[in-house]
């Protein structure tokens, strides 16, 4: 929907040999609103830009990527949430932004064995703000972004309750990936099912791709705590993203 203007569109041309766009109409619902509708070829929606050039509006439709075998053909950026500041931290201090990472880079090796061109956020304890992240993985040009974090809770809200796995999704194109990611967690890890969240966090509202933002465990919950210290759980978290 563009506000503040009115139709003057007669008619809409195509190119006859485009993949992606199967049809587009327009329409003017009320007074100063112009209203555009495109239908796509596609089976899934991988998101879209928007942006000006001089006076000129330009809506660009990402292509299905093209997935040669398993994971090749696939630009994935991976978030380890949080650093400098630690995050949450465990009863006995596990700070958060070491276990992000290291979920990370297990999740690295595991993505580019399978094919996958893999961009991280950040390396190590280096600082990247918040906004900065998204903006690494539509700079690289990437088709799924996946921040990860290990889970804490308010003051007054009981931990030993609440606590588990669980992914959050924002735009309708990630819901599919939220999905499919929150259960293969629940089936690995073997942990309560916190639940599948649509959520407008700063890491989840890229509309340019896909994007999930994925609570491993409960970091001040005991017991998840210690499994987070095992390279072990490390990797069944990696393993089932």
């Amino acid at each position: 929907k563009l506000f503040g203007g009115n139709s003057d569109a007669d008619w809409i041309r195509y190119d006859s040999k485009d993949e992606v766009i199967r049809e587009i109409k327009w329409e003017q619902p009320e007074k100063r609103v112009f209203q555009l509708k495109i239908y796509l070829k596609q089976k899934r929606f991988w998101g879209y830009d928007i942006y000006f050039q001089g006076n000129e509006l330009y809506l660009e439709i990402r292509k299905e990527p093209i997935v040669k075998y398993r994971l090749k053909g696939l630009r994935i950026c991976i978030d380890p949430g949080h650093s400098p500041e630690s995050g949450a931290v465990g009863p006995t201090g596990l700070e958060e932004k070491v276990v992000n990472l290291e979920i990370a880079l297990k999740l690295k090796y595991l993505l580019e064995k399978a094919g996958a061109e893999v961009f991280m956020t950040r390396y190590g304890m280096e600082g990247v703000s918040i906004y900065e992240r998204p903006k690494k993985a539509i700079e690289n040009r990437c088709h799924i972004l996946i921040s990860i974090h290990n889970n804490a809770l308010p003051d007054g809200v009981n931990p030993f309750v609440n606590n588990g796995v669980s992914t959050y999704y924002y735009h309708p194109q990630s819901l599919e990936l939220a999905r499919a990611v929150q259960k293969e967690l629940v089936s690995d890890l073997q942990i309560p099912d916190q639940g599948l969240y649509y959520a407008n966090f700063a890491l989840t509202r890229p509309y340019q791709l896909l994007s999930v933002l994925v609570e491993c465990a409960f970091i001040i919950y005991p017991q998840q705590e210690e499994l987070l210290r095992s390279e072990v759980f490390q990797k069944k978290c990696a393993f089932g993203i």
